[in-house]
């Protein structure tokens, strides 16, 4: 178990994570991908989805994104995959991919 250094509480002031859905759409065999509108060295491609507003709910988040970065309207259905993704130091704070 991690302990929280001395001065800080992270049950009143949580440390920061990012929070991101992301969807895998079928057709037949064809997978749907969308270029990032970021660079990262992996790919420039990627699932569609996007990062939680505070407070938003995962499933929410990908409803939202999806309507608004590509104009479907889906409903969310099973939970396939949870990813972890460490802090950068300097750049992004730890957080959670959902597919």
């Amino acid at each position: 178990m991690v302990q929280a250094a001395e001065g800080e509480n992270w049950f009143g002031n949580p440390p920061p994570r990012r929070v991101g859905a992301h969807a895998l759409i079928l057709r037949g065999s064809r997978i749907l991908m969308v270029t990032r509108p970021y660079r990262i060295t992996v790919s420039q491609w990627g699932l569609p989805g996007g990062s939680a507003s505070p407070d938003e709910l995962p499933w929410r988040t990908l409803s939202r994104s999806l309507a608004e970065r590509l104009e479907l309207r889906v409903t969310p259905g099973r939970l396939l995959a949870a990813d972890h993704v460490p802090a950068t130091s300097h750049k992004h704070d730890e957080g959670v991919n959902y597919v």
